[in-house]
């Protein structure tokens, strides 16, 4: 549709993925690209020449994106809580700062960390 055509995408013959549109309309608009996509999703980009990640979910938050980082260790992430936890390097414990922050303010406080 109207995100094809800005990012003159030829959908004619053949098949886009879901994870071609993301990429091609993060390469167009950077940072900003989350605001052009609907419906549920949650991903993370890694541009390796400038060493910088960049990770977003839908603004409803109908697909969770969770996540571990140890600094200079390890950046993990899924859109499943068992997929993450799957990994070795992550720990099973739960974030108790975070709980409170969502109970006391609905996260207000942090949008930035997770359960």
């Amino acid at each position: 549709g109207e995100l094809l055509a800005a990012l003159s995408v030829d959908d004619r013959g053949r098949v886009i993925g879901d994870g071609e549109i993301v990429l091609l309309d993060y390469l167009k608009w950077g940072t900003g690209c989350a605001a052009r996509l609907l419906g549920d999703f949650a991903f993370a980009i890694w541009a390796a020449p400038r060493r910088r990640l960049f990770a977003a979910r839908d603004q409803a938050g109908m697909r969770p994106l969770v996540y571990h980082f140890g600094p200079g260790r390890l950046f993990a992430f899924a859109s499943d809580t068992d997929a993450l936890l799957a990994h070795p390097q992550v720990p099973n414990r739960i974030n108790e700062a975070r709980i409170a922050d969502f109970l006391e303010d609905m996260e207000a406080a942090d949008r930035t960390s997770t359960f």
